[in-house]
């Protein structure tokens, strides 16, 4: 029977491998110049995320940041990672920055990982992570306070962590895992709940094929803990919102393409 040695050996042969570490810097350096050569950007809050993260720490919970009451308009995860360096004292410019600098390296990260197990070759790998490094809407939303890199960070992450669980036999935590994963990239973009449940159903087509002739409670595992792990991890935000809002709302209007 296989297991995830396979896939378990692709991020340290990643960390070990000079190519990639210099995307890694190039991907840095790249991002840290820009916001030298134009740090209003950094500022440049066209959707009210860093003023929600302070306005969650002044008032001690998620609340709008001109009303200073309860909101499910804009996606709740980011803002909360943006209070976490506010809290320490940073200024917002640095805050943003850190944010975005360091879901940049997990995003480069997960990419390899992806791309090591869907295309087992050095090259296409290095190649796949380089198309993330110079990607010009990447690098420009590096530099603002906007959703897009956190959530790419979390979603290719989630996919990379799906697709070992598909090509190897996974650790129940594994499955479990992918879902929390999901359910945190969907608590910063939306959108991520479509592709949430399109794994989902891969999931559950995958274990059906493999359980024939009969489908057993062991065949449907995987599926179960993926929703599961999907389901606790929004479980905070809907018990939350059920509670200030008394109404089911899993996901808001705002944050990603609705």
């Amino acid at each position: 029977m296989p297991d995830l040695t396979v896939s378990n050996s692709i991020p340290r042969k990643l960390l070990a491998d000079r190519s990639f570490l210099l995307l890694l810097l190039l991907a840095l350096a790249l991002r840290l110049l820009l916001a030298v050569r134009n740090p209003a950007l950094l500022l440049e809050d066209a959707d009210g995320y860093t003023a929600h993260a302070t306005a969650t720490l002044q008032h001690h919970g998620f609340v709008g940041p001109f009303t200073g009451q309860p909101t499910a308009f804009r996606p709740p995860l980011y803002p909360m990672l943006l209070a976490a360096p506010l809290a320490c004292g940073l200024p917002p410019i640095a805050a943003v920055l850190l944010i975005n600098l360091l879901t940049t390296v997990v995003c480069c990260f997960a990419t390899g990982w992806l791309a090591g197990i869907l295309l087992p070759a050095r090259l296409p790998t290095l190649l796949c992570v380089a198309a993330v490094a110079l990607d010009p809407l990447l690098l420009r939303y590096s530099l603002q306070p906007m959703t897009e890199v956190p959530c790419a960070a979390l979603l290719t992450l989630a996919c990379a962590v799906a697709a070992g669980v598909c090509q190897y036999t996974a650790r129940p935590r594994t499955v479990f895992l992918c879902g929390l994963l999901l359910a945190f990239a969907a608590l910063i973009r939306p959108t991520v709940l479509l592709a949430a449940t399109a794994i989902w159903v891969q999931f559950v087509i995958i274990t059906l094929r493999a359980g024939k002739p009969s489908v057993t409670k062991q065949t449907l595992k995987s599926p179960l803990l993926l929703a599961l792990g999907i389901a606790l991890g929004l479980a905070p935000w809907l018990a939350r919102n059920a509670i200030q809002f008394r109404a089911f709302i899993p996901a808001t209007t705002h944050g990603g393409y609705t």
